[in-house]
């Protein structure tokens, strides 16, 4: 190996030493995070739902997003509109099938930084068995210590998808407007808890 090389890889590593180049794993605060959704109604009105039920994790490294990983699951069946008959449709094979498919899913394939509180994150998401790529916009809200002196984070984000990519045709039209819009609206506030070596 020729000396520019060692000195190049010896410096890379002091660089990484550094920085402290491994990426810290959060893991989302149900508690304190929120996954919701809107829809327009009969095209003048908006009906709004949240999902329950939800979990997942991700890596953060603001020196380099270019590795950092987002993993997302939902519990289809705790999609809650605050209407027990909507609620039922929603869960039915009309729409999200939750017996056939129980869990929607997001994973990121990229992450970058767009601003100095800004992100763009691209990734599959995974809604009534079909997955495809969405684009989130998302902004840093923030990072504190909590009463038990872990690190946390908060991020908001949104984006959209429409619901005939995903299999979920299903509407009537009266007079000239239909029940359900096409257009999902999607939002998200996530806050996660920074993980101790070994997960703990």
């Amino acid at each position: 190996m020729k000396p520019v090389q060692i000195l190049l890889g010896v410096l890379s590593l002091c660089i990484l030493a550094a920085t402290g180049a491994a990426a810290s794993v959060f893991v989302i605060d149900p508690d304190h995070s929120s996954v919701s959704l809107s829809a327009t109604h009969l095209g003048i009105g908006t009906v709004q739902g949240r999902f329950d039920r939800f979990s997942g994790s991700f890596d953060y490294l603001p020196s380099d997003m270019s590795h950092a990983t987002v993993d997302v699951r939902i519990e289809a069946a705790s999609l809650n509109t605050n209407q027990t008959f909507r609620d039922q449709h929603l869960r039915s094979d009309e729409f999200l099938d939750v017996t056939r498919f129980p869990e929607i899913t997001f994973r990121a394939t990229r992450v970058s930084l767009t601003g100095s509180d800004k992100l763009t994150i691209i990734g599959n998401l995974t809604l009534h068995g079909v997955s495809r790529p969405v684009t989130l916009d998302a902004t840093l809200r923030g990072t504190s210590p909590d009463m038990d002196g872990k690190n946390r984070i908060a991020f908001s984000a949104t984006t959209q998808i429409n619901r005939q990519d995903y299999g979920m045709a299903w509407n009537k039209t009266i007079g000239a407007n239909q029940i359900v819009g096409q257009t999902i609206l999607i939002f998200l506030t996530i806050e996660g808890v920074e993980q101790a070596a070994g997960g703990k």
